[in-house]
């Protein structure tokens, strides 16, 4: 097993495999409604918070207030090259996915941060990884996603995401080049997502559609 994906403790938190790196540009701060809505699952006591993004400074403070235990997945990057698979087998999608995956948790997770990595994922490999996501979740969980629903075009590559306070992030990347957005839609989920349903939806001033998935 690659000894990066070892899981390393963090004061309150356990980050696994990453570590804090260099800040891409700064793209600016955004609100985000339903990751306050998220944030109310701590009034209920301990989470265990699963971070699809790299380790960052700002998001390792935020949560060291709160009381959880957050895994770092640093895997937006190898879930987007996924896309370079050509014609992959049903065997080879699943196993490249999780591939993409750090070693399980000891404990099921009760929050998901997405991000935007779904919006670079085909249909057939969004199946596989949310059916992979909520094997490894607590029923009731939450999955935090931005899906692009208006404009056309998307970064080419997934942004990296800090929280700034419990209702504004700041996405941060190089958004020179761009691609086509499939811009899905709640149907699309419904139909791939076979253990999720939709908690809430929230359209964005910024044609981005937020998203809190829940496990059933």
């Amino acid at each position: 097993m690659d000894g990066n994906k070892a899981a390393r403790g963090l004061a309150n938190t356990v980050a696994v495999k990453s570590k804090v790196g260099t800040v891409p540009p700064d793209e600016g701060d955004a609100p985000s409604p339903l990751l306050k809505e998220l944030m109310r699952r701590f009034d209920g006591g301990r989470q265990v918070v699963f971070d699809l993004g790299p380790a960052s400074e700002p998001n390792l403070a935020f949560f060291r207030e709160l009381p959880c235990r957050l895994c770092i997945g640093d895997m937006v990057g190898e879930l987007a090259d996924l896309g370079g698979l050509e014609s992959p087998t049903e065997e080879e999608l699943d196993s490249a996915v999780a591939g993409c995956f750090p070693p399980p948790s000891s404990e099921p997770y009760d929050i998901v941060l997405c991000w935007d990595v779904l919006n670079y994922l085909s249909r057939d490999a969004l199946k596989v990884f949310m059916k992979r996501l909520a094997a490894l979740s607590r029923p009731g969980a939450l999955v935090h996603a931005l899906i692009v629903a208006s404009p056309k075009q998307m970064p080419e590559r997934p942004g990296i995401y800090h929280i700034q306070s419990e209702e504004r992030i700041r996405r941060v990347g190089d958004a020179e080049w761009t691609r086509a957005a499939p811009r899905y839609t709640q149907l699309d989920f419904e139909r791939l997502f076979t253990r999720f349903a939709v908690e809430r939806a929230m359209l964005l001033r910024s044609g981005m559609q937020e998203y809190l998935f829940k496990v059933i």
